[in-house]
């Protein structure tokens, strides 16, 4: 189903699972199709009983691609789908801002083991750095789980001998939470990191026979488009970081088996974040300027986290899109942020080209979660209740 579908949506067909199990042979979809989709010029039953390729609608559902897709794929099979479970992680960017995060949710299952590959720096053990980023996020400790869930290994994404370095750990999924964003940046650490970083992970991945999950950003779209962005729609970055963000991507499409790429946006949480910035700004300021014509949609990394877990758990590999429901531009958020603070703060609003941002961000970033919904993964909250829930937990309500 899951290849019928794809087929179909690369052509323009929204399709979703149900369709295809409701009316599984050739016949039946093209008919579905004609009748629910607007699709003209389809070809008739007889055409496709007969093999014939049509125009428009109709190609994907040439009888020698998709009818042995179709074979079997009834309502009674869902009820035989399998789980596989997750097994132990190696998490890189385990103490950046989304992998402190995506390790706290791990470690909710004691049987796991999670491989934490962070660099030396400075006479801090490997365990103190961690535990101390930890502390700063979440103020909880990690001492116990030492050498019990946590496993540190030195060493980082860039490494050439990396492959050979992770050969002997025992994991079977990669979560690449590791990220260079500073987009000016003049040396080559945006290349290395998200770029070549990531090449090194996909040989780990062939090498381990292990799943490689891969977060990426809105930043790999140009922002034209006014209408939410689809998986299926084509990249088309404008700064060094979107770059080496898609660049990224196809080269996890290309060569990796067993994949799961996560884009998604504008994301806040615990530490430094946009929301926390117009917090502060709110006890020294009563006016504040903020770009109003960026539209996009505020994300929870604990909604993306999430999302993330719940759809590790299948074989639905591809792309994903993955941000909270809904969409405002940034002096809208900034204006909620102040509203659900009780700060009477006046958002003065200003444009892009004023603000003189030293990067390209997409002016419209709304991403569409088309490919989470078709599979049954997780349906994010709106972003204003998302955020309500997070000024809860920090204690900035009112």
């Amino acid at each position: 189903a899951m290849r019928v579908v794809s087929f179909a949506i690369s052509k323009g067909y929204n399709l979703v699972y149900k369709n295809v199990f409701k009316n599984p042979t050739p016949q039946l979809l093209a008919k579905f199709i004609n009748e629910n989709l607007g699709a003209d010029g389809l070809a008739d039953s007889k055409n496709l009983a007969n093999g014939g390729v049509a125009e428009n609608a109709s190609e994907i559902l040439r009888t020698k691609e998709i009818r042995p897709a179709l074979r079997g794929n009834t309502i009674d099979q869902l009820d035989d789908i399998s789980f596989t479970q997750l097994g132990n992680v190696l998490l890189a960017g385990c103490n950046g801002f989304l992998g402190i995060h995506v390790l706290k949710e791990l470690l909710n299952d004691q049987n796991r083991k999670i491989y934490c590959l962070i660099r030396k720096g400075g006479e801090d053990s490997l365990e103190k750095r961690l535990n101390t980023m930890y502390f700063y996020y979440f103020a909880e400790s990690l001492e116990s789980a030492f050498g019990k869930q946590i496993y540190m290994i030195e060493g980082d994404i860039t490494e050439e001998n990396l492959t050979e370095k992770l050969h002997g750990y025992n994991f079977t999924e990669i979560i690449n939470c590791a990220a260079c964003v500073k987009h000016f940046a003049a040396d080559d650490s945006i290349e290395k990191v998200n770029f070549h970083g990531v090449e090194n992970l996909i040989k780990v991945a062939l090498d381990k026979g292990a799943k490689l999950i891969h977060v990426s950003t809105d930043y790999v779209f140009d922002g034209t488009k006014e209408t939410p962005y689809m998986e299926y729609d084509k990249p088309n970055p404008q700064s060094i970081y979107g770059i080496t963000k898609s660049r990224a991507e196809d080269m996890v499409k290309h060569f990796s088996h067993r994949y799961f790429i996560f884009r998604t946006a504008w994301l806040y949480g615990d530490g430094h974040n946009f929301v926390k910035t117009m917090l502060r700004l709110s006890e020294t300021h009563d006016e504040v300027k903020v770009v109003g014509d960026q539209f996009g949609t505020p994300t929870s990394a604990l909604e993306l986290v999430k999302a993330i877990d719940s759809i590790l758990f299948t074989d639905n590999y591809g792309t994903y899109h993955a941000t909270c429901e809904g969409s405002t531009d940034w002096a809208s958020f900034a204006e909620e942020i102040f509203r659900l603070a009780g700060k009477d703060v006046k958002v003065t609003r200003t444009t892009t080209e004023e603000y003189g941002a030293p990067a390209a961000r997409p002016k419209h970033s709304v991403l569409e979660n088309y490919m989470l919904k078709m599979v049954g993964g997780y349906t994010f909250a709106d972003w204003k209740d998302a955020l309500v829930k997070y000024m809860e937990e920090i204690g900035a309500l009112k």
